[in-house]
């Protein structure tokens, strides 16, 4: 039986139904790319991009109240298309991709808004930058924190849109705590 299955591709959503042909596209042609060795994630739609060595996915599975939520089939699709799995990741094209369960409330919200965009011709939903910004206040390493920081100085934040998410998500303790 087919799921539907979301994906956020570090902030980045596709559907698996119709897009993950799409998303196997964009890994090709990410690795012919001069710029090899660079990881586009959602936040480099806004800011100068971050080292990292991977891809967080999110992907949101329907399941009933109770039921745990299983990345079985995901995993048994990427196996059919040849993709093979390295510790916590998958090799997509060359490129590890971690898959995360969308666990809470805000990585619902973030991937429901998130906007329509073309990348490397493809058409895909990136995050909103006030989603990424409230996800690093919520997860509080000291690399989200540094984030935070160049979101502040780099992107264009609707500040009335970030306070709205920050409240409904009961980040404002953090948010002031990060921001002199």
């Amino acid at each position: 039986m087919a799921r539907n299955i979301d994906l956020m591709v570090n902030s980045i959503k596709v559907d698996n139904e119709t897009d993950l042909a799409n998303f196997e596209r964009t890994g090709r042609q990410r690795r012919r790319r001069t710029l090899r060795h660079r990881r586009r994630d959602g936040a480099t739609f806004y800011v100068e991009p971050l080292l990292t060595f991977d891809l967080d996915v999110f992907v949101v599975l329907s399941a009933n109240v109770g039921d745990l939520i299983s990345l079985a089939p995901l995993y048994e699709a990427l196996r059919t298309r040849g993709y093979a799995e390295e510790g916590e990741c998958v090799l997509v094209e060359g490129v590890p991709v971690q898959f995360l369960p969308a666990y809470n409330a805000l990585l619902e919200e973030a991937l429901r808004e998130a906007t329509e965009t073309l990348y490397e011709e493809v058409s895909t939903r990136v995050v909103r930058a006030e989603h990424l910004v409230a996800i690093c206040l919520q997860t509080g390493r000291d690399k989200d924190r540094e984030r935070v920081r160049i979101f502040r100085e780099q992107a264009e934040l609707d500040m009335n849109y970030l306070a709205d998410v920050i409240q409904r998500h009961g980040l404002e303790g953090k948010w002031k705590q990060w921001t002199p």
